[in-house]
């Protein structure tokens, strides 16, 4: 079907219902439509939508061409664009003007019908609902009072006001509004909803008042059930919140965000095999749920069972690919398992989102380390001491870095800098300042700073780690000189 063909049938139309709509909202409609058929080029990938439309013209006008004042039939007529757009919008490169065009219509003529029927608080309502979807708060706000204005016991007019303010996280004015919907009619989702801006105070016992006031007039109110056994669970009253819990189960099953909030408070009393089965039936009723995915993460890794927590992660990722939490995880699991190469890529990944996260500087200093890709690890450790000038692990671990390639002079140097940081005695501390002594020649020294070491392993009953942790380094002392012997002379003090 040719452009021109859909331009005479959108013109027919049109005539055929212009006592109905309106002659600037049709023309805008049509310039609209005139536009896209420019920007996509081909009408015939839109043909289904373009007859909807066509459709709902005659349906509209049979069902309130009597009451010409309504408003509805523009408000489908702008749904249906908008569909149109967001179809198009898949397929071409985003284009804002588009958006405008459409954003213009629908304020137009909502400000044109206002202009016509002044006085119904319906319509203010309904402006309001646009004015919002757009983010134009000020005229929504005016929108809304105007409509409570005209009607002061418009129901929906409070409520949506109230709902207004609470997105915004304007609580006393909610809070306000919603009194007079209760005044008007009380029901357990107007509790609910009151219930809800408590909560998001903390303020918990006039949350748990508000839910209970709910299910006094609806029992079953799975949402003022929900709230009620969160604020519960935030009071720390986990019995009673897991009776409430309970109790949504045996209503709605499928409740994926309750079974979550169960396994949260077994993780919480350490039941860890009780809040594992909880996560897994959050994940198998939602499975695209991320906090059921990262929470049965958590604890198979705190259950040391990495293979599962990695599975788990990994199905968090999938979910929210750029979360940096997950992703740091992910490699944290990856360098624990000694697979370093893996752990650098999701480190990497991590620093092309959040290129200021100290830690996983760190952490890809040690990969970089362990693969013996030392120029690179010591670029991370600076990295990071710029994000953290006073990290003593980042001083230990780039002086270590340092030490390993034979640049005894920079290992000292920040070596001594780990020590001005560093409050209890640390024996690796004591041990690799011994190696650079024992490097240079200065075996009384040497022997000074390795019988602190000892002590520590000693006071720490791992006497026997202290002289495999000595003989694993000494391919690093030998490049300097330190012959067989004298290591051993060094020991056998220890012995």
């Amino acid at each position: 079907m040719t452009n021109q063909t859909h331009q005479f049938i959108i013109r027919n139309k049109a005539d055929q219902i212009k006592t109905f709509i309106t002659d600037f909202a049709f023309e805008q409609a049509f310039e609209l439509l005139k536009i896209l058929s420019q920007e996509v080029g081909k009408w015939e990938k839109y043909e289904d939508e373009i007859e909807i439309l066509h459709v709902y013209y005659l349906d509209t006008e049979r069902q309130f061409g009597k009451h010409q004042e309504d408003y509805f039939f523009v408000k489908q007529l702008l749904q249906t664009l908008k569909s149109l757009l967001q179809d198009i919008q898949k397929d071409t490169q985003k284009d804002y003007t588009l958006d405008l065009q459409e954003y213009h219509f629908l304020i137009a003529d909502a400000q044109k019908f206002i202009k016509i029927c002044p006085e119904r608080a319906v319509d203010w309502l309904e402006s309001g609902h646009i004015w919002r979807k757009y983010k134009q708060y000020k005229p929504a706000l005016e929108a809304y009072q105007k409509a409570v204005e005209i009607n002061p016991n418009f129901y929906e007019g409070w409520h949506n006001l109230a709902f207004f303010h609470y997105s915004l996280d304007q609580y006393d004015e909610a809070l306000k509004a919603w009194q007079k919907v209760l005044d008007i009619q009380p029901t357990a989702y107007i509790w609910t909803c009151v219930g809800q801006v408590h909560y998001a105070r903390e303020n918990y016992t006039k949350a748990v008042s508000c839910y209970q006031n709910a299910l006094q007039l609806n029992s079953k109110n799975v949402s003022a059930l929900e709230g009620l056994g969160n604020a519960y669970k935030q009071q720390k009253r986990t019995k009673e919140a897991l009776i409430i819990y309970q109790q949504i189960i045996d209503i709605q099953y499928n409740s994926y965000k309750v079974w979550n909030a169960i396994g949260d408070i077994y993780r919480e009393s350490n039941c860890l095999d009780e809040a594992i089965e909880a996560y897994q039936n959050t994940v198998k009723i939602q499975p695209d749920y991320f906090l059921g995915w990262y929470n049965l993460g958590f604890m198979f890794g705190i259950q040391q069972n990495y293979d599962k927590s990695l599975n788990s992660y990994l199905k968090a990722i999938e979910i929210q690919p750029d979360n940096a939490t997950i992703l740091f995880y992910v490699a944290m699991i990856y360098m624990y398992q000694s697979q370093y190469l893996e752990a650098i890529s999701f480190f990497n990944k991590i620093l092309t989102i959040q290129p200021d996260f100290g830690e996983v500087w760190n952490n890809l200093g040690v990969c970089h380390e362990r693969v013996e890709q030392f120029a690179e690890a010591e670029q991370c450790y600076l990295k990071a001491l710029e994000i953290n000038p006073k990290d003593r692990m980042t001083y230990s671990f780039l002086a270590w870095t340092y030490f390993i390639q034979g640049k005894l002079k920079q290992a000292e140097e920040y070596y001594l800098k780990t020590q001005e940081l560093t409050f209890d005695a640390d024996k690796y501390l004591f041990m690799n300042r011994a190696h650079i002594a024992l490097c240079k020649g200065q075996i009384s020294e040497a022997q000074q700073l390795y019988t602190e070491s000892f002590k520590i392993y000693n006071f720490e009953d791992n006497s026997d780690d202290f002289f495999e942790d000595m003989n694993t380094d000494f391919k690093y002392l030998e490049p300097h000189g330190v012959a067989q012997e004298t290591f051993e002379y060094v020991m056998n003090q220890f012995r």
